[in-house]
C-alpha cells in the first residue's frame, strides 16, 4: 500500500510502507522534491538506509552502495540528492558517510578518536552531525574532506560546550544542542566568515 495519499484540508497524507523484507520505515530526512531517507529494520536482524520517491517508492541504498558493513542509516538528503548518515563496519564502530548517489558512497573525514554520525547536509555539501568517544559527545562539522570538532571553531571565552549538531541551512548557519552553565540549552551558530578550510562561528 505504498505510495497511498489521503487528503483533507489542509493536508494530505501519504502512505509510504516500509522497505521490502524490513517491519519498519522511520524517515529521517527529506528534500524540497520529496524525497525521503531514513532507516529501515527489523528485528533481530538491524537496520539499513533507504531512500524513497514517488517514481521509483522504496531503495535500499545500504545495500547498494560499496562501503559494506553491519548497519546503516540516512539521516538527511539535500536538493541535489546527497545523503548523509552513518554506517557501522563492525560492531561499535561508527563512521559519517555520504552517498553521492546509490552506487557511490565514501567516509566522512576522520575525526580521531570518535565515532561519527552525520545529520543534515545542505546545497553546498556542508555537512553537519555528531561524534562519540571515551571523553564525550561532540557536536561535528564536514567541510570537503576535512572534519571538525565544533567547540574548536567557537571562541574559547564562550562557555559553551557543543554537544550535537542537528541542521545546517543554505545560509550556513547550524542548530544542535549544547551545554553552557551545567545546563543543556538549543543553539544557532552563524559563520563569522565564509567556510573555507577553516571557518568561526559564533553561538546565538
Amino acid at each position: 500500500m505504498t505510495g497511498v495519499q489521503t487528503c483533507a484540508l489542509p493536508i494530505c497524507i501519504q502512505l509510504l510502507g516500509t522497505l521490502p523484507g524490513y517491519s519498519i520505515a522511520q524517515p529521517q530526512g527529506i528534500n524540497n522534491a520529496g524525497q525521503v531517507v531514513g532507516i529501515a529494520s527489523i528485528t533481530p536482524f538491524g537496520a539499513t538506509a533507504f531512500v524513497w520517491d514517488s517514481a521509483k517508492g522504496f531503495q535500499e541504498i545500504g545495500e547498494a552502495s560499496p562501503i559494506g558493513g553491519i548497519e546503516c542509516y540516512a539521516r538527511g538528503i539535500n536538493t541535489s540528492g546527497q545523503i548523509v548518515g552513518s554506517y557501522y563496519p563492525t560492531a561499535g564502530v561508527g563512521l559519517a558517510v555520504i552517498w553521492d548517489s546509490m552506487s557511490s558512497a565514501r567516509v566522512l573525514g576522520i575525526i580521531a578518536g570518535l565515532n561519527t554520525d552525520a545529520y543534515s547536509i545542505n546545497d553546498q555539501g556542508d555537512i553537519v552531525g555528531d561524534g562519540n568517544g571515551p571523553q564525550g559527545q561532540y557536536a561535528a562539522l564536514w567541510i570537503g574532506s576535512n572534519g571538525y570538532v565544533l567547540d574548536n571553531l567557537i571562541s574559547t571565552s564562550s562557555g559553551w560546550h557543543l554537544v550535537q549538531a542537528n541542521a545546517i541551512n543554505n545560509n550556513r548557519q547550524i542548530a544542535g544542542y549544547g551545554v553552557i552553565n551545567g545546563q543543556t540549552h538549543a543553539f544557532r551558530l552563524d559563520p563569522v566568515n565564509q567556510f573555507a578550510t577553516t571557518t568561526s562561528l559564533k553561538a546565538v
